[in-house]
């Protein structure tokens, strides 16, 4: 019995094989439609089965890992790492400095740690060794761990590469280690190379060489629970010690401030954050799209075995069983099936560069793996079944005395199947283009509510503050030698220097506390930023009111500042603030001026407002310049190469300068926004195709079967506009009803998508406007073909086939 199943699958193969070769535009068009789909969802999966289920490569035993909330600062994972005894802890922070120098200069993303991290996460390197408690010392050579990826890149996979000395921060540095592929710690993105944070506090620290302060967060601290520990265990002697450390955790106001461990593996799983909501909006996007692709299969295989019921009729009669007719037209169906999860492993690894190019956690980490292929292969199988089982149990199922008894008996439910699948496919195609509209409104009302001049800005990034080489007066100088080179390009319109990252472009800022009274009574914090007087016109900010820092009134004293205009309402709600006194560090700052709140951060739910001073003479390294910002008259992405040529040019020994406009750095930002409109855009374009697609087929399929009638109607003296008509009211009700049901839908879910959008509301008339003359449109373009082909029917020809 076994052999016989197998022989009778084998022919039937065979004969779907054949079958197939004879029809290649039907098997390519139900391929590509079922890999659009099946592709989509498989790249999807890889990003919430990265979010949520994968660990990291090389980490030992992941679920002993825990993070220690609350230990932000290096003073304090100092302290629990001598007292904890439950847990052994390392810390880690991430920063972007510079590689090598000159025209070789490149940017490196590095982690540094402590001298426990590697043991903490049980990782061997593939070449060499980690880091050693002697390495931490400032009198040591300084280490660097790099990661196999830039061992291959910069140092072409040499086995040599250990030993060698390399030019990181503008230092020297031992590569001690290489580590092995794939291993990026314990956050997602990609890492470059690990160092040491004792070693090398001046390219670790937010506070210029100096570890000790304990009023802030910028470390995070892991531990790995001994063996035998559980978490509860070590949760209790990490409370107990709280009460009696002498260093209290970096307040904030938050409830979460007090010490607490939490599974470094659950907390990493974003599922409830904004990006792990994003994703699974976007899986259940691509979900729609794979129902919408079935449905548009099943709505061609149901026209294809309608078409093939003479022949289904003719191998019933001589005596197949209506199984065998059955397993035949499945077969043959899933080997189109087949074709098309081929084909989207293509589709999957297209929408993945957009997913790696928009989502931060997808930085670096592969999507498409076997398990991603597992997918593929799985949902091919289910998406090929769910389409093909109805049409094909049906054809099964015809009679054949009934088939030559009526000709074509199932015309009516034909129609009426056809119908119901194109309004099913219209309403899907709408759902998506509503959620494209809104991430699109989205991003364009995040870029409007800048107040600089996103297009004409560059910002070029030079992270000097790290060097032990240049004192601050040299960084400055350098600087300022930089500003006079840029300002005598004949494109540049002004330049500016900032001590502060513009729109969080990396570096260190500086926080103060900012009242009205000397004694410091309703302090407010702002970031307080040293600028040279061209800054606010480079940036596109208008000064209302004040000399700002030009002038006479600048030059007589350096004791002015400016407020965003949020600043200036908080500390003087009803009065002018020009002139009047604000106290920073308890120093008095004439207001010289106020400016647009320039929404430095538009994190939803955080807003960094700043406050500026002029830059002056120091020796704190901290209060030296940062970005040099370039006003271009032309749109500043086309000068990119010139000011970089410039700038190496003035100082050939440079580290890496990062030169980015200010529209890419604000992208940086809004990269959700852009990921949902660029994915759901696609999956809506996709959407809207695959409903022309079904349009055109149920057209074309009606077009054939009334040709006659088409033709007798044109011998009656019908105008070929009434056939144009009677052909689009064929297609209009359903197309209509299917708009209906989609704007409904987009209604019943706009309240679930609103988190994840930027100051639009879920139900934005515009989107909703606009999304439904969209599709109506593409709707309209299937029917063109369709009834240019129905208006140029032969009346003779058409009666006489008939």
């Amino acid at each position: 019995m076994p052999s016989t199943l197998i022989a009778m699958l084998i022919q039937d193969l065979r004969y779907g094989l054949r079958r197939i070769k004879r029809q290649p535009a039907f098997t390519a068009l139900v391929a590509v439609t079922l890999a659009v789909g099946v592709g989509a969802n498989a790249a999807m999966f890889g990003l919430v089965d990265v979010l949520m289920f994968r660990t990291p490569r090389h980490v030992a035993a992941p679920e002993a890992i825990v993070r220690v909330e609350g230990a932000g600062s290096y003073v304090r994972y100092e302290d629990l790492r001598d007292r904890l005894r439950s847990a052994e802890l390392a810390a880690y922070t991430r920063r972007s400095v510079g590689f090598g120098a000159g025209v070789e200069a490149m940017p490196l993303r590095i982690e540094c740690v402590t001298p426990t991290y590697f043991r903490v996460l049980g990782m061997t390197p593939q070449y060499g060794r980690t880091f050693a408690e002697a390495d931490a010392s400032l009198d040591a050579d300084r280490t660097v761990v790099v990661s196999h990826d830039l061992w291959r890149r910069r140092f072409n996979a040499d086995l040599n590469a250990v030993g060698t000395r390399v030019r990181i921060a503008d230092k020297s540095y031992d590569v001690i280690g290489v580590a092995p592929a794939g291993f990026t710690g314990v956050e997602f993105g990609d890492v470059d190379a690990w160092i040491l944070l004792e070693a090398s506090p001046e390219a670790c620290s937010p506070f210029a060489r100096n570890l000790l302060r304990s009023d802030t967060r910028w470390l995070t601290t892991i531990g790995r629970l001994r063996d035998g520990v559980p978490l509860s265990q070590a949760q209790a002697e990490l409370a107990s010690l709280a009460l009696a450390s002498p260093v209290a955790p970096a307040a904030s106001g938050r409830s979460n401030d007090r010490d607490r461990l939490t599974p470094m593996y659950a907390s990493r799983r974003v599922s409830l954050s904004r990006d792990g909501r994003l994703a699974l909006w976007l899986m259940g996007g691509a979900a729609v799209l794979l129902l919408m692709a079935c449905v548009n299969v099943a709505g061609l295989l149901w026209t294809q075995t309608l078409n093939r019921a003479r022949e289904t009729a003719v191998r019933l009669q001589v005596g197949a069983s209506r199984v065998r007719v059955f397993a035949h037209l499945l077969v043959e169906h899933l080997i189109a099936a087949a074709i098309g999860g081929v084909a989207a492993v293509a589709v999957a690894a297209v929408l993945g560069r957009a997913v790696h190019r928009y989502f931060p956690y997808a930085e670096g980490v592969e999507l498409m793996t076997l398990r991603s292929l597992v997918v593929v292969g799985l949902l091919a199988f289910l998406a090929g079944l769910a389409s093909g089982i109805v049409p094909v149990v049906h054809a099964s199922r015809t009679g054949a005395e009934r088939f030559f008894r009526t000709g074509d008996s199932l015309a009516a439910m034909r129609s009426r199947w056809r119908a119901t699948l194109l309004s099913l496919q219209i309403a899907l195609a709408l759902v998506l283009a509503v959620a494209a509209g809104l991430f699109v409104a989205s991003v364009r009302k995040f870029h409007q509510d800048f107040s600089y001049d996103l297009e004409h800005v560059i910002a070029a990034s030079i992270d000097l503050r790290t060097s032990n080489t240049r004192t601050p007066l040299e960084v400055q100088g350098l600087f300022e030698t930089l500003l006079r080179r840029v300002q005598q390009m004949p494109q540049v319109q002004s330049a500016a220097l900032s001590s502060a990252p513009v729109l969080e472009s990396g570096g260190w800022s500086r926080i103060f506390g900012v009242s009205r009274t000397i004694t410091g009574r309703q302090v407010t914090m702002h970031k307080l930023v040293e600028v040279t007087p061209e800054y606010f016109s480079t940036l596109g900010l208008s000064l209302s009111g004040g000399p700002g820092f030009d002038g006479q009134a600048a030059a007589a004293s350096e004791d002015t500042i400016v407020l965003e205009d949020i600043v200036a309402r908080q500390l003087f709600p009803s009065e002018s603030p020009l002139g009047q006194c604000v106290f920073v560090s308890r120093r008095c700052l004439k207001v010289a001026g106020v400016v647009p709140t320039s929404r430095a951060s538009l994190k939803p739910g955080s807003q960094t407002s700043q406050v500026f001073v002029p830059f002056r003479a120091s020796s704190d390294i901290e209060t030296t310049a940062q970005v040099l910002l370039i006003r271009t008259r032309r749109p500043a992405a086309s000068q990119l190469r010139a000011v970089s040529g410039v700038l190496q040019g003035a100082a050939p020994d440079l580290p890496y300068v990062n030169i980015r406009t200010l529209e890419e750095l604000a992208d940086v930002q809004a990269r959700s926004w852009l990921l949902g409109s660029t994915v759901f855009g696609i999956f809506g374009t996709l959407a809207m195709l695959l409903g022309a697609i079904g349009i055109y087929g149920a057209l074309a399929s009606t077009i054939r079967q009334r040709t006659a009638e088409i033709g007798l109607r044109l011998a009656l003296g019908a105008a070929r506009g009434d056939i144009a008509r009677m052909i689009v009211r064929h297609a209009a009700l359903a197309v209509l009803s299917g708009l209906v049901a989609g704007l409904g839908a987009s209604f019943a879910g706009a309240r679930y998508i609103q988190a994840l959008l930027f100051n639009v509301p879920a139900v934005h008339a515009t989107t909703y406007a606009a999304a439904p003359m969209v599709v109506l449109f593409a709707a309209l373009l299937a029917c063109v073909v369709p009834v240019r082909r129905a208006m140029c029917v032969d009346p003779a020809i058409a009666l006489r086939r008939e």
